[in-house]
């Protein structure tokens, strides 16, 4: 890359955001934490569209009141 600064970047993107993606090809590779964490959301994921099934009106309740939260936490830091 022409410039210093531009390749740590891309190095430190590589190493850090990438690897977090990473999904194992071989059996040493190592899968990253977005995927580990997304079989865990996922399962909030299917209970939220479950609770929509059988109660429109607390699945938004519920909805609003988690993004209001997450306001109020990115408010308050």
């Amino acid at each position: 890359m022409k410039y210093r600064w531009a390749a740590a970047f891309n190095r430190w993107f590589s190493r850090n955001v990438m690897a977090a993606a990473g999904a194992p090809n071989d059996d040493g590779d190592k899968t990253g934490g977005i995927n580990r964490a997304f079989s865990r959301l996922y399962k909030i994921r299917l209970r939220g569209k479950e609770l929509k099934k059988r109660n429109r009106t607390r699945y938004y309740l519920e909805k609003w009141a988690i993004f209001a939260a997450l306001a109020a936490i990115f408010l308050l830091i």
